[in-house]
């Protein structure tokens, strides 16, 4: 994490959001303590809560801060991905050992990482796509290029909600004073500082079964990015921070979507701009059913379109003008060579017509 970019970043304990009568009561993060340096980032050190009463301490791993409520449940979870070199000072090691013993890494591991970074970046690059005649991932990328760019405009902060190994945030910082992005997944976030801090990274692509094979990219370093390991049901930001708020490919992929939207709502400016995408890929075992953004009268692109217009559930507060819309974007994703996954995106923009000061609750509604 640049320490420029770490100081335009409002961040907040996420243990310390609460509700009272003047909305949601947020007490900042503090940098105490610098333990590892590379040149101006700031690799290894320690975030902590300005409430006295608080004074919740959360890591910063490899240029990531990790701010999530519950720290053993992530280490428990995300350990078997950290690499050897991570915990370089004595101080970030015992706070992680203390949160669990050591595990060994798992093929699990490599398999989803690699299919997230060829989804991102090199689908194409191996050679033929799985059939003739189909067409290439890239025109989702390249959907979202095309829009990016708010006929010139710029921002002062955006977010990438969900963001993986960061190719949107690297995006968004193009037109962003600062771009952050957010995700739980520690080893794909780190695979995005890697390679935006050091303008190369390296990891194992996956040809099939148990065969990898080591790959290098390259990339332009970037100052103005900032990764962070936290719960987009559970961002530790103020509200109205961001300017543009962006999840592809989340709101299937997580336990609560209405309250996404929610939490994605609350963070945007007013005349702010939010960019979603999804297949509608529901899995019951992620999500359960009746939280699902489907009804059997009206299909998923719909329902999201009308919940962000404010005819479906007015309750929630939305209010957005819908900028542009297109669905059934391809999208693959490659498992290994003989694997691959394909997927049609609904992908919307809107922008936001007023605020609404308080988030959804888990119930999807808005507290009184």
């Amino acid at each position: 994490m640049h320490t420029a970019a770490l100081e335009q970043i409002p961040l907040c304990c996420p243990a310390c959001l609460k509700e009272g009568p003047a909305g949601i009561h947020q007490k900042p993060l503090k940098l105490s303590k610098v333990l590892c340096r590379d040149r101006d980032h700031i690799l290894e050190g320690f975030l902590e809560c300005a409430d006295p009463q608080c004074k919740r301490i959360y890591p910063i791993i490899e240029g990531i801060p990790v701010l999530l409520k519950d720290l053993p449940k992530w280490w428990y979870s995300f350990k078997i991905g950290l690499h050897p070199e991570w915990g370089r000072s004595s101080e970030i090691r015992s706070f992680l050992m203390k949160l669990d013993p050591k595990e060994e890494k798992s093929l699990q591991m490599q398999s989803r990482l690699s299919a997230t970074i060829e989804s991102h970046y090199n689908t194409c690059e191996s050679g033929a796509l799985p059939a003739a005649g189909l067409p290439c991932q890239e025109t989702l990328w390249d959907r979202i290029e095309g829009i990016l760019p708010l006929d010139g405009g710029r921002c002062r902060l955006s977010l990438d909600l969900g963001c993986a190994v960061g190719k949107l945030t690297e995006k968004m910082s193009r037109i962003s004073d600062v771009a952050v992005g957010i995700d739980t997944c520690f080893d794909s976030l780190a695979f995005a500082e890697r390679l935006h801090r050091n303008g190369r990274a390296t990891w194992n692509r996956r040809i099939s079964g148990i065969r990898y094979e080591k790959k290098t990219m390259t990339a332009k370093p970037r100052e103005n990015v900032c990764f962070i390991a936290a719960d987009a049901l559970n961002p530790p930001f103020p509200a109205k921070t961001f300017h543009l708020v962006a999840g592809l490919n989340l709101l299937d992929s997580i336990r609560l979507p209405l309250v996404l939207l929610g939490q994605m709502d609350a963070l945007l400016n007013e005349k702010g701009i939010l960019l979603l995408s999804s297949p509608y890929e529901w899995r019951p075992d992620i999500c359960d059913p009746s939280e699902w953004l489907e009804w059997e009268e009206k299909e998923a692109p719909a329902v999201v379109r009308g919940l962000l217009e404010g005819e479906l559930r007015p309750d929630t507060g939305f209010h957005y003008k819908i900028l542009r819309e297109e669905n059934r974007i391809p999208w693959f994703l490659r498992n290994h060579d003989r694997y691959w996954s394909l997927f049609f995106v609904h992908l919307i923009m809107a922008e936001k017509q007023h605020h609404s000061i308080r988030r959804i609750d888990r119930n999807g509604k808005k507290p009184n």
